[in-house]
């Protein structure tokens, strides 16, 4: 498990490349900040808000410290092949963020990729497909669920856009 820890030189680097994605035993970083991810399956132990990360587990677990509560517990990822847990912006970082809330697509609003959806995370591994159109069925900070071809994918606010909105899709 350790192989999969990186020190805080290089935190900032790493989160670069994987905030908003869920967390897998692969990208899991000691530090990093998370929340509740696609797979979450324990009520209210976050408090619904964020927290930290410890460390790893053997067999595909993250050990997490909440904010609110100050409550450590484990949560998959990989184990089960779910992921309890997704990347957040530390709030000290959220206004550099280049996605403005009031642009971002709503829950019951229908959407598309945008043309740069496939340096969003896992984007393309989800259901839509260009000039596919989905339905935002619930959003978190940095993502939104998406239900399209009888599946749904949590989607970075950045591979998508209204359905209704801008150019037409290359």
């Amino acid at each position: 498990p350790s192989d999969n820890l990186v020190g805080a030189r290089s935190f900032w680097s790493t989160m670069a490349a994987v905030v908003g994605g869920v967390v897998t035993s692969a990208s899991l970083r000691k530090g990093a900040r998370v929340q509740r991810g696609p797979d979450w399956k324990w009520a209210g132990q976050d408090g619904h808000g964020e927290g930290v990360i410890l460390g790893a587990s053997r067999g595909g677990w993250a050990e997490v410290r909440w904010d609110r509560s100050g409550d450590t517990n484990r949560y998959r990822v990989g184990q089960e092949d779910a992921h309890d847990l997704v990347f957040v912006v530390p709030r000290s970082q959220a206004s550099a963020s280049p996605v403005a809330a009031k642009s971002s697509p709503a829950v019951g609003d229908s959407v598309v990729l945008t043309e740069g959806y496939r340096a969003c995370d896992d984007a393309a591994e989800g259901p839509l497909k260009p000039g596919d159109v989905g339905k935002v069925v619930r959003n978190s900070d940095r993502r939104l669920l998406v239900a399209a071809g009888g599946r749904e994918w949590w989607y970075d606010r950045e591979a998508l856009r209204s359905a209704n909105a801008g150019n037409p899709q290359a």
